[in-house]
């Protein structure tokens, strides 16, 4: 979890290999309130995709995931997909 939450990583090469910075493409992190983490990608059959786990108020994790959306339009929907389970799902507790 600790590096789908970061902006960028660089990994510690071993010797004689190279430094690999990654950055963190989605733009949901850090500005939607509750939202741990998250890993974008894309492919011709998935179209524009992205999973993330959210904090819920009631401190329950909901994972949500978008397929075939745009580059444009994903974190938007995603936000929007997020504001609705906020507010239809409730948890039970286990037992």
């Amino acid at each position: 979890m600790r590096i789908v939450r970061t902006r960028e990583y660089t990994s510690r090469p071993l010797p004689g290999q190279v430094w690999h910075k990654w950055s963190n493409t989605n733009l949901l992190l850090g500005k939607y309130p509750g939202m741990l983490g998250g890993k974008t990608g894309t492919t011709p059959e998935s179209g524009a995709s992205l999973v993330v786990v959210d904090n819920t108020r009631t401190g329950h994790r909901l994972t949500a995931v978008l397929l075939g959306d745009t580059q444009a339009r994903r974190f938007r929907d995603m936000a929007a997909l997020l504001n609705y389970a906020r507010t239809v799902v409730q948890f039970e507790s286990g037992g």
